[in-house]
């Protein structure tokens, strides 16, 4: 395969840009992408270092932010999230 066939084989594979994959990336993180989607999204970020750092970024914050709010796994890790944060991070998720 040379080089304008690799081109066009990504080409067909990455349909999306990076303000798309921007737009993309919670609900990737939600695991709410149907399985195209899902590809289309995962196979940008195997090509786009920016967007895959973004990712990355976004996914360790969120993981972090769960486990905080969730009081069985935080007393587990002795990280509780104060009650104030708590409150106010279920405030901003019900107004989703």
């Amino acid at each position: 395969m040379d080089r304008v066939d690799e081109m066009n084989e990504i080409d067909k594979h990455d349909d999306i840009g990076c303000l798309e994959a921007i737009e993309t990336l919670y609900a990737w993180l939600d695991g709410e992408l149907d399985a195209s989607k899902r590809a289309s999204f995962e196979h940008h970020l195997e090509h786009c270092k920016s967007c895959y750092s973004r990712a990355e970024l976004e996914r360790a914050l969120t993981g972090h932010i769960r486990r905080s709010a969730s009081p069985a796994e935080a007393e587990e890790e002795r990280s509780l999230a104060p009650a104030s944060l708590q409150n106010r991070l279920e405030k901003l998720l019900k107004e989703l």
